[in-house]
């Protein structure tokens, strides 16, 4: 064994060379300054014993203490939180007979949330505790003592945000708390889809020809706002893969009676001959 350890150190050094290793000051001041505290400690714990042995009880105390805290407050009673799911509003019927009324907002809690005296009664939002931003002309409800809903005035306003919060105190019953005291939600947007296009040809005068394209829409359009974004492109088709584009062909536009469609008709169009 020992042979072959010569054998090995012949090789690293044939290799390696010699290595040599002289430590950086720092760490030998370091290494000084620390023997040196330790002696000092000793010398200070064998000079006054009773005292060392105090100081260290006291450490054993507090690092004792802060465990049973440390558990003590991982462990302690937890309160029971009461939680809700909020509803936005959806789309308005604007087709029903007679029109519906605005979808109202509603809040529902996980359990009994309400005073004996709101549930089942409109609630006045200052004395409860309710604020909804921007803000918005409408009355709430405790439908019953889990289900607070909210119902407008008026239509609700088109993709607008809306932030509901609630007081910590005097909203709910005195022994209820919630998880959360605020919430936010947003209308449904104006959408506006290209529904069909087709060409239609006067099936009395055969030259009548033009394209009918329907669009159709989430809330009731305004007119104006609406045909100045409307854009009719013709383009005759040169090659498979060249068009040239025509003069802009004019238009009309003709809604039906609660403006939720929109009925986009070209002028006459002309038609060229086939190559």
């Amino acid at each position: 064994m020992a042979a072959f350890k010569d054998r090995l150190r012949s090789a690293w050094r044939a290799i390696f060379g010699e290595l040599t290793w002289r430590p950086p000051g720092w760490f030998a001041t370091s290494t000084t300054a620390a023997r040196q505290g330790v002696t000092g400690l000793n010398t200070t714990v064998r000079a006054n014993p009773r005292r060392a042995a105090l100081i260290a009880a006291a450490f054993v105390a507090v690092a004792v203490g802060a465990v049973f805290a440390w558990r003590w407050y991982v462990n302690r009673p937890q309160p029971v939180l009461t939680e809700f799911t909020v509803t936005p509003p959806g789309l308005t019927c604007y087709v029903c007979e007679p029109p519906g009324a605005p979808n109202p907002l509603v809040v529902t809690f996980s359990s009994s949330a309400a005073t004996l005296e709101r549930a089942g009664h409109p609630v006045d939002a200052k004395q409860a505790g309710i604020d909804i931003s921007p803000s918005l002309a409408g009355q709430w409800f405790w439908d019953d003592d889990r289900t607070l809903r909210f119902q407008p005035g008026q239509d609700w306003p088109i993709g607008q945000r809306y932030k509901v919060s609630f007081a910590r105190k005097g909203f709910t019953a005195a022994h209820v708390t919630l998880k959360e005291y605020d919430f936010a939600f947003e209308t449904p947007a104006f959408v506006a889809k290209l529904a069909n296009t087709e060409f239609h040809q006067d099936p009395v005068v055969a030259g009548n020809k033009k394209v009918v394209a329907s669009v159709s829409f989430t809330h009731p359009v305004d007119p104006e706002s609406f045909e100045r974004r409307v854009r009719l492109k013709m383009f005759n088709k040169v090659t498979d893969t060249i068009e040239k584009e025509l003069a802009e062909p004019k238009f009309t536009v003709i809604y039906d009676k609660l403006k939720l469609n929109a009925f986009v008709h070209s002028a006459q169009l002309e038609v060229p001959p086939k190559a």
